[in-house]
């Protein structure tokens, strides 16, 4: 028989539901019962018999005179504080309590059913047949602890997933990094994924692990190797070519953003041997032989870390034109660049330019320098720079260009200035009709009340909403009042906005901007971005040509960006439109100049010349950014055409679009160059700009943030 342990004398030892205690020489008649109960080695039918013993004795008189005292133990006090509370007025009812075995009864049920919340507070009470003829007490007592119970079993359920998690990400990492090592990670499962993040974060997550282990072998081929020994061990790879040929370009680009950084990760005992030199000249030497033996050639490299260079760049822009802005530069580049062996110094200022943007002064000035022409230093370092081309993607967010949503469909190509009063066709009542806006709305009695809380909490300055905005409806009704009256070019001249209405749009677009997109259109989106990216990735032709874009005709420069235009519009299952390949003005390479709700879905325009030379691929999230704004108007069409519903999970952001579409050359556009710029918060301009970011964390990251 199983010996008592003290939680069990303690259950003995506590008064019962009705009775204050058990009489001393009942306890010790009776604890041999017990302790096989207690050890699961009676029988109903045993324990039943047991129940009679007592209520035998308790006839008999046997129940002798003094009671138990309540134990003064740990133990013993919690479990009496749970099942003898305030009952022992019960006791002193005469002949009107319970008898002995029922009591016994009573208790053993009572800490049968305890113990098994203590593992499960989720039981249902009311189903347990032990509970069947209890004290009303008892039951009283057990769902109170129940309660407890579950509070505590729910908080530690949460602790042991929120660490599980935790810990599951933090090998999930190490498994991403390994594999950008070259090496295999640990073989998870989906469910795995599915548990922890739960069906949409677990299978976005879980997809994006089978990639990244799928890349491990090609990782190895290419890491720290020179082209040459890369073309060798493409020859023997068995593998998805095409896999192959998406990592190698990833590579590269890892190559060309950190050359350095590089060299030290994949150079083997390169970041070790840097750490331990004390001697900035041995680190200088350390890091350019470990970009030598990780196969960058020397035009490639980086004569500083990444730090260095950086700060390096920030201290020239940090430099003010005006009075002392030639000598400030010329001492910068002395002690920065000329100040490197002769061999690196091309290496250098080709860095620098790069983090520049191209600034051409340092070419010039450092040339003037090495020849000794100290005045034409100078006067080269000294001039306010005007950059003719920006480089594109990771640095400049692009602009839109026109989006000329209002144009008329009869005239295809037409600017807006040249579209003629369209105010009561029949195009502009159907997009009124599709977007429930009726003139005589008896909500629109409330647009100025909202048009002055807008106005009055709007920060121009800083382009910022400070106050407490309306609600979204009321909002939307703005918007939806001024449609009206600025649908058509007619009537944006003989009815502009006023000041304070421009105002109030742009506060509703800082509004909106902060709240960021619509997550029912996100959520459906996501697929779509996640196909044209591994698409434009993966494609062994056009990465290969944006690899070499440099080397390229001018002749066929075109057919890569055609290419890359077609892989994004199928990926968003969008209709055919026109890009055309001529010079822009401005500092974009792309444009959009959108159609209207039917007829033409618009044209996009492409200026090869402003494709920079270097990083062809970062600078596809101009073009996606563009093509954006092809499926937002694919998708206002869709609204007016009726096949977009409310229903639709995406209806409420592209409403917004649609709303958002007679502002622009009144409202946005006037912002495209603004310190606060607003134009952003455009809410086309807003989603686009969306897309060109992911699209830098994604070659950065191979990941896809979250909108």
């Amino acid at each position: 028989m199983a010996v008592l342990d003290s939680a069990g004398r303690a259950l003995l030892e506590l008064p019962l539901k009705g009775l204050d205690a058990l009489p001393q020489a009942k306890l010790g008649q009776y604890l041999g019962d017990i302790e096989g109960l207690l050890s699961g080695e009676l029988s109903p039918e045993a324990l039943a018999g047991l129940a009679g013993k007592h209520d035998e004795a308790d006839a008999r008189g046997q129940a002798g005179g003094g009671g138990l005292a309540e134990p003064g133990g740990a133990a013993g006090g919690a479990r009496a504080g749970r099942a003898g509370r305030g009952h022992g007025e019960q006791a002193r009812r005469g002949a009107g309590r319970p008898g002995d075995g029922k009591i016994f009864l009573d208790k053993v049920a009572y800490y049968q059913v305890l113990g098994e919340l203590e593992q499960d507070a989720g039981r249902d009470l009311a189903e347990d047949p032990r509970l069947a003829g209890v004290a009303p007490e008892i039951r009283e007592d057990l769902e109170g602890d129940r309660r407890r119970l579950a509070r505590e079993q729910g908080l530690s359920r949460q602790v042991a997933a929120a660490r599980g998690r935790a810990a599951f990400s933090q090998g999930l990492a190490g498994a991403f990094t390994a594999a950008r090592r070259g090496e295999a990670g640990p073989a998870y499962a989906r469910e795995q994924f599915l548990e922890l993040y739960g069906p949409r974060e677990g299978e976005s997550r879980w997809q994006a692990y089978q990639v990244s282990q799928a890349k491990a072998p090609a990782y190895a081929l290419v890491r720290g190797r020179s082209q040459e020994e890369i073309a060798a061990a493409k020859a023997g790879y068995g593998g998805d070519r095409a896999l192959l040929d998406q990592v190698e370009a990833e590579d590269a680009a890892e190559r060309r953003r950190d050359p350095a950084g590089y060299g030290l990760a994949w150079a083997p005992g390169a970041r070790a041997a840097y750490d331990q030199a004390g001697d900035p000249g041995e680190q200088a030497a350390i890091l350019w032989e470990a970009q030598a033996a990780a196969g960058i050639p020397a035009p490639e490299r980086s004569p500083w870390s990444g730090a260095a260079a950086s700060a390096l760049a920030e201290g020239w822009l940090a430099i003010p034109d005006g009075p002392g802005a030639a000598k400030a530069r010329v001492d910068l580049l002395r002690q920065g660049l000329l100040s490197l062996p002769a061999e690196q110094r091309a290496a250098g200022q080709a860095t620098l330019e790069r983090l520049l943007a191209g600034d051409t002064r340092i070419g010039t000035t450092v040339a003037a320098l090495e020849d000794n022409r100290l005045g034409a230093a100078y006067a080269a370092a000294g001039v306010e720079w005007q950059p003719a081309k920006e480089t594109l993607g990771l640095v400049q967010p692009a602009d839109s260009g026109e989006i000329a949503s209002d144009a008329d469909p009869r005239h295809e190509r037409q600017e807006p200035s040249q579209v003629p009063d369209l105010a009561v066709a029949a195009w502009v009542q159907q997009e009124l009709d599709a977007l429930g806006i009726d003139p005589e709305d008896e909500r629109y009695s409330a647009v100025p009340d909202t048009v002055a809380i807008l106005a009055k909490g709007y920060d121009e300055a800083s382009g910022r909403f400070t106050g407490t905005p309306p609600d979204a409806e009321a909002m939307r009704n703005v918007l939806r009042w001024l449609y009206v009256s600025q649908r058509s070019e007619e009537q944006r001249r003989t009815h502009p906005l006023s000041d304070r209405e421009a105002v109030a749009i742009s506060a509703i677009y800082a509004i909106t901007a902060a709240a960021g997109i619509d997550p029912g259109f996100a959520a459906a989106e996501r697929p779509l971005r996640v196909a044209a990216f591994q698409g434009l990735t993966t494609d062994a032709t056009l990465v290969s040509n944006l690899e070499r874009w440099s080397t390229l005709t001018e002749e066929r420069k075109q057919a890569p960006f055609d290419l890359a235009v077609d892989i994004v519009r199928k990926a968003y299952d969008l209709p055919k439109f026109d890009v055309q390949f001529k010079p822009l003005t401005g500092k974009n390479y792309a444009n959009w100049h959108a159609g209207s709700s039917v007829g033409e879905l618009g044209i996009m325009t492409i200026d090869l010349d402003k494709i920079p030379a270097t990083d062809a691929m970062d600078s596809l999230g101009t073009l996606l950014h563009e093509v954006e704004h092809a499926y937002q108007q694919t998708l206002i069409r869709d609204l007016v055409a009726g096949d977009l519903t409310a229903s639709d999970p995406r209806y409420r952001q592209v409403e917004l679009f649609a709303l958002s579409q007679p502002f622009y050359s009144t409202v946005t556009d006037k912002t495209r160059f603004a310190d606060n710029k607003n134009y952003f918060n455009d809410p086309r301009e807003f989603h686009a700009q969306r897309a060109l970011k992911a699209w830098a964390q994604y070659l950065q990251t191979n990941s896809f943030p979250p909108y």
